[in-house]
């Protein structure tokens, strides 16, 4: 007689995904939602970076006497610059680990005397 037949692994597979599609364990969320309780870390709450500063006060005085009029916020210019954000020769330079290659995502230098695109 014939040899016991047996169906290859591809058309099993397909058969058994394709064939019905509530088989999946996709279909099954309630086993793969899984919750971790946190742990608390009030102290770590505290820590804020450190950001440049973006405003100064200056003083207004009367020329002539000296006399304090009053204070006013002055917005300052090219704070915060970076080599990921500026194409400015005033930014500072990169971090000591990306001084020879840089990085891909770091902005070149635009040329003087071309205006920066907008």
């Amino acid at each position: 007689g014939l040899p016991p037949y047996e169906l290859d692994l591809l058309s099993e597979v397909e058969l058994r995904f394709l064939g019905d599609p509530e088989w999946l364990p996709i279909h099954d969320f309630e086993r793969s939602q899984m919750v971790w309780p946190r742990k608390k870390d009030v102290p770590s709450l505290f820590h804020v970076d450190v950001t440049p500063v973006h405003s100064e006060l200056q003083v207004e005085r009367n020329p002539t006497t000296g006399e304090l009029l009053g204070f006013k916020e002055v917005l300052l210019d090219d704070t915060g610059l970076s080599a990921k954000n500026s194409l400015s020769l005033q930014r500072p330079p990169g971090p000591p680990t990306q001084a020879v290659r840089g990085s891909t995502t770091n902005y070149p230098f635009w040329p003087g005397g071309m205006d920066e695109p907008s």
